[in-house]
């Protein structure tokens, strides 16, 4: 295991379902995020699901103009041309997290049972780091026990 660290982000459901199936091994942000390899990030799947379903360890992080974060990622991406297009409009640079594995989590951590234990508990907008040892962080984990 990487001394890295742990980050959480939300994804819409559908990309999290693509990562799990398999056919996006690329998460885009349209703003630089400082990880680095081997950062383990878990995967919100925002409402309506509302579950921590993914965890990915980071294989590397790209900064690059669109047009180049397509033509070398886009196919890991799971999106169409016109869907990537549309989320970088207006934006110079942008950025590719290519992650190195992704588990599907089982059981997943629902987001009514992570504020059953943390009732302040709030998935970002962007990402969020978590702190080793922490309880969040050590309850995430219990989702690896089982697998």
């Amino acid at each position: 295991m990487d001394s890295s660290g742990d980050i959480l982000i939300s994804v819409e459901p559908r990309h999290a379902t693509s990562m799990m199936s398999g056919l996006k091994s690329v998460e885009l942000r349209r703003r630089s995020i400082n990880i680095t390899p081997g950062t383990r990030v878990w995967i919100y799947s925002k409402l309506p699901q509302g579950q921590i379903q993914v965890l990915a360890t980071v294989d590397k992080v790209v900064e690059d103009k669109p047009i180049n974060i397509w033509k070398t990622y886009g196919a890991r991406s799971a999106i169409s041309k016109n869907e990537f297009d549309d989320y970088f409009a207006g934006t110079e640079s942008s950025c590719a997290i290519l992650f190195r594995e992704i588990i599907p989590l089982a059981p997943v951590l629902d987001l009514i049972a992570i504020r059953k234990k943390f009732s302040n508990f709030h998935p970002p907008q962007f990402f969020k780091r978590l702190s080793s040892g922490s309880p969040v962080l050590a309850y995430f984990q219990t989702a690896l026990a089982v697998n």
